[in-house]
């Protein structure tokens, strides 16, 4: 039986389809700190503009730009193509939720152990005072979690599912919160930003913007 086969690749439309490359060169603000870790970051700038509704009656500027960044904290970059300001004056504006959320998307957010803690002792709790939960069933749930609370006090989402699964295995079936510790739907939501993107930004973002603003001071005129 003869076995079809593909023919070669066509050296010469591979050629033919290969992108151009341009070599470019970008602003590059190395930021470096005194502190004891040596926290430091390259953030790489282009900024340019683009006119947009040409021939129209909403023809205009808008203002464009990539950053991106290298750091101790980690890795990011993004492209804006419409913003209502130059770039650099855009960023000095910009707030960590809206800038983090272009980098990483959904990735930000991250399981923050120790908000959960606090509110499944605050459900716990709150179930006692409205009288679900009588004082021995309220102890046996408190001691239970806090049997867990290297696990659940981790930022580890999974070490937290697994702690509250053991918690759910071991209270009793007829318990008022056996379905709060085995139903994952019910568990507690806790986020909070992710500790390299929140780092960068308390550290090395700061003084990045300080020499944005002091270079377009320098630009104002006399």
């Amino acid at each position: 039986m003869d076995v079809p086969t593909r023919n070669p690749p066509n050296h010469r439309n591979l050629i033919e389809i290969e992108m151009p490359v341009t070599k470019t060169t970008r602003e590059c603000y190395e930021v470096r700190s005194d502190g004891p870790y040596g926290e430091w970051a390259n953030i790489m700038l282009h900024c340019w503009e683009r006119r947009a509704n040409v021939g129209t009656k909403h023809e205009g500027v808008y203002y464009c730009g990539e950053i991106a960044i290298h750091s101790s904290f980690g890795s990011w970059g993004c492209v804006w193509t419409a913003c209502a300001v130059p770039f650099k004056q855009f960023l000095m504006r910009a707030e960590f939720d809206y800038v983090f959320t272009k980098f990483m998307g959904t990735k930000l957010e991250r399981h923050d152990g120790p908000g959960a803690m606090k509110q499944i002792k605050r459900h716990i709790v709150h179930e006692r005072r409205m009288g679900d939960l009588d004082k021995e069933q309220a102890r046996d749930a408190w001691d239970l979690v806090m049997g867990e609370s290297d696990r659940i006090d981790s930022d580890d989402s999974t070490a937290f599912g697994y702690a509250m699964l053991d918690i759910g295995s071991r209270i009793d079936e007829g318990h008022p919160l056996s379905d709060y510790f085995n139903d994952p739907s019910g568990w507690p939501l806790a986020t909070k930003p992710d500790s390299q993107a929140a780092g960068f930004w308390r550290e090395l973002w700061p003084p990045f913007i300080e020499a944005l603003k002091a270079e377009q001071q320098e630009l104002q005129p006399a």
